[in-house]
């Protein structure tokens, strides 16, 4: 399938926005600027508009660019009732539902995870080329998430986010079923640049490490790292890609042995032999002595959540994972008190996606009320007014995730 509609695919589309605008082609020549006779020439698919041609049109109807190229049609807001999520079982036994089917020029997809218990094998999300970013907040049970080799044990409430450059696998801990809301991102390049993983291939994962030191609270490394702290953070670094140590001696011409021995503290790395792991992690050198060091993973615990409340119109907003490195996604819990005025509302760039956990909310997008019952969920594109409303006798709250990561 194409990657851009064709030229009679986006006539046809301008032509029924005018229509349901019930615009007259004068009208649109008006407020576009543009003759009437090359308006009639784009709707019948003769001429294929410049893209500034086809951005004056879009303002005229009062639509997104993005909605006139993208191969699937979609509406500016996608709001979807729990009741009708569709999307299917995996061989293992857990059921992938998509909560929102994307807006136009949307980079930003939402899945429920049903983990089954106990399972049969875990369930498992490819990595992608370039990497992309997820965030899985527990909606039920406990699950065991595995980055590479690094695994992480979450429970209800619980968040974690990374990068999707080598496979996930989860799977649910317990008697009981699990279940996972999945925030994917599009991967874009980035700055580091992401090597193919070398042969062989790494060996079976180890037992479970312990969590990142920084995951939970500021996220940050300590400062002056000492040689123990440096061959930690060059060992978390090499976990979060999934590399084995003989994968950085090929990449980076440094032996498998000294690479250990740096790692466990036992010897301090020359200029060079640091410049040569760096190659092989894909960052830059200063990374990996900078005195404030992001995680690659972040983690954050629900009861660790609740300190980090803050005060924003009457609504409460809390992060649901702590800093990462390079992150352009972001995920809040929107707690609302009942009341008929708007808790919170604002517009910015990008776009906004959002699940009722808890309650009942009135979700106002550019004008236009939705109620979201517990399970519904909406996506718009966030340059437009939105507010969100408590319409429940108790605080309401919903997972809330934007893209690029909002500054609050």
């Amino acid at each position: 399938m194409s990657s851009i509609v064709g030229s009679v695919e986006m006539g046809r589309r301008v032509r029924s926005l005018r229509a349901e605008r019930r615009l007259t082609l004068k009208q649109v020549e008006e407020a576009s600027g543009l003759s009437a006779t090359h308006l009639s020439d784009i709707e019948r698919g003769r001429t294929s508009p410049t893209i500034g041609v086809l951005t004056r049109i879009a303002r005229a109807l009062k639509r997104d660019v993005a909605y006139f190229v993208e191969p699937e049609e979609r509406s500016d807001v996608a709001h979807l009732p729990c009741e009708r999520l569709a999307g299917y079982t995996t061989a293992c036994g857990t059921r992938v539902d998509q909560l929102t089917p994307g807006v136009p020029g949307s980079s930003l997809f939402a899945y429920r995870l049903s983990l089954g218990a106990p399972p049969t094998h875990p369930f498992t999300l490819a990595s992608r080329e370039p990497p992309g970013e997820v965030l899985y907040f527990v909606r039920q049970g406990r699950v065991k998430i595995s980055f590479g080799e690094m695994h992480l044990v979450l429970g209800p409430g619980d968040a974690t986010q990374g990068l999707l450059g080598h496979d996930h696998k989860m799977h649910a801990l317990g008697n009981g079923p699990a279940q996972v809301i999945a925030l994917l991102t599009q991967g874009i390049e980035r700055r580091r640049t992401h090597m193919p993983r070398s042969e062989p291939p790494s060996p079976p994962p180890s037992p479970a490490l312990p969590e990142p030191p920084g995951a939970v609270g500021p996220g940050l490394y300590p400062r002056d790292p000492s040689p123990a702290e440096l061959g930690h953070r060059i060992r978390m670094l090499r976990l979060t890609r999934g590399l084995t140590l003989k994968d950085l001696e090929l990449r980076g011409g440094i032996s498998a042995t000294h690479i250990s021995e740096i790692e466990r503290g036992r010897a301090s790395p020359t200029v060079g032999a640091l410049g040569r792991i760096a190659h092989a992690l894909g960052l830059r050198p200063a990374t990996l002595v900078e005195p404030q060091v992001l995680p690659e993973v972040s983690l954050m615990r629900a009861a660790a959540r609740a300190v980090h409340y803050v005060r924003l119109g009457t609504a409460k907003v809390a992060p649901v994972t702590g800093p990462m490195q390079e992150a352009l996604l972001g995920a809040q819990l929107l707690v609302l008190p009942a009341g008929s005025e708007p808790a919170f509302s604002h517009r910015h760039e990008g776009e906004e996606w959002a699940t009722v956990l808890a309650g009942t909310a009135k979700v106002l997008v550019n004008g236009k009320p939705r109620r979201l019952r517990e399970g519904d969920s909406i996506h718009f594109r966030a340059h437009m007014e939105h507010s969100y409303t408590g319409l429940s006798p108790a605080p309401t709250t919903l997972l809330v995730a934007n893209r690029p990561r909002p500054t609050l």
